[in-house]
């Protein structure tokens, strides 16, 4: 049966790939429309013949949070809080004054400056940079999709690409990332998905691993750990006569063994 008998509503495509939506009502008496107003708000405004006037008979995107973009670049919207807007970790109001007046618009800015990318710096030697997970939330708008066929290697696509921000792997949709600004995130308190978010080492608390798994942390370990064994190993093989060779291989071994602490 058509859904327009069922609840009202008839969706209508054609072959260019329009689609068209129309709702009525068995009650011809009835007089009631919808409209979308400039915030995204859906209502359905119905006719009172008695009070002679119109009244909201349904609304969709009662939660503020559904305003697309209300916390601008790199804010996060959490409708629980009073506040409802909030930078992401790592970055502050780009205008105090508005933020504190409730006009989040303008978003946030990064805090302090990414190493990846700096002075022509690859991601490799970028060890400084690290990821943050935002778990529970609507990913923002404006991804790219990446062939990475699972968890891991989407990962080390973003940690190798420095434009890289932010990078999640869902795994009905596979690896998503994104190189630009972060907009229209969500917090929920239960569901949605998980990203993971390029930071500066200057964000990075001690106390929490500095990617989403640890791949991140052995290509830094490693790269560290290369570098230092080949300087040293350079300077062994320049030892003169008069020096000890076994100091030296020591102190190599322990050159070796600190470098993997980050």
């Amino acid at each position: 049966m058509d859904s327009f008998y069922l609840n009202g509503f008839k969706l209508d495509t054609d072959s260019e790939g329009w689609a068209e939506i129309s709702y009525g009502s068995s009650n011809e008496s009835l007089i009631s429309f919808f409209v979308l107003d400039s915030l995204g708000k859906l209502q359905q405004l119905t006719w009172d013949e008695e009070k002679k006037e119109l009244f909201t008979d349904w609304s969709a995107a009662d939660n503020k949070c559904d305003v697309y973009g209300i916390c601008g670049p790199f804010g996060s919207c959490n409708p629980r809080n009073s506040a409802i807007c909030r930078c992401v970790r790592g970055f502050e109001p780009k205008f105090n004054e508005e933020w504190e007046k409730g006009n989040w618009s303008t978003g946030c800015l990064r805090r302090s400056q990414l190493n990846c990318g700096r002075n022509g710096t690859s991601s490799i030697e970028g060890k400084g940079d690290w990821f943050l997970k935002l778990g529970s939330i609507k990913l923002p708008d404006f991804l790219d999709w990446s062939d990475a066929k699972d968890a891991t290697l989407c990962e080390e696509k973003c940690v190798k690409n420095c434009s890289c921000v932010a990078y999640a792997y869902v795994n009905i949709l596979g690896c998503s990332f994104w190189s630009r600004d972060l907009i229209d995130i969500q917090e929920f308190s239960s569901g949605g998905m998980d990203m993971y978010i390029r930071l500066a080492d200057s964000e990075h608390d001690c106390h929490e691993p500095r990617s989403g798994s640890s791949s991140s942390q052995i290509w830094v370990i490693f790269s560290d750990l290369k570098r230092v064994i080949f300087s040293d190993l350079t300077r062994l093989l320049k030892i003169g006569s008069d020096s000890s060779p076994s100091q030296d291989l020591g102190h190599l071994l322990l050159r070796s063994g600190s470098s993997s602490q980050i």
